[in-house]
């Protein structure tokens, strides 16, 4: 038995409008995703880093990775 996808946390519109939509359009035109695979391993964290933008100065205050060692 295949488990249904979560629900998409927002309110749905009783008929769709240039506000919002009802909950059959959205059901029939949002993606449902399959779980992904757990978290990234190490060679896939490193890559990202290594293609994201670098910061131009600056500090960083949050980060989506979690930094080891910092």
């Amino acid at each position: 038995m295949k488990a249904s996808p979560a629900k998409i946390a927002f309110d749905y519109r009783p008929q769709d409008s240039a506000t919002g939509v009802s909950q059959s359009t959205a059901t029939q035109l949002l993606p449902s995703y399959e779980p992904h695979n757990g978290a990234l391993n190490k060679t896939q964290l490193n890559q990202l880093k290594k293609s994201s933008p670098k910061a131009k100065g600056g500090t960083m205050r949050s980060s989506l990775f979690e930094c080891e060692g910092a």
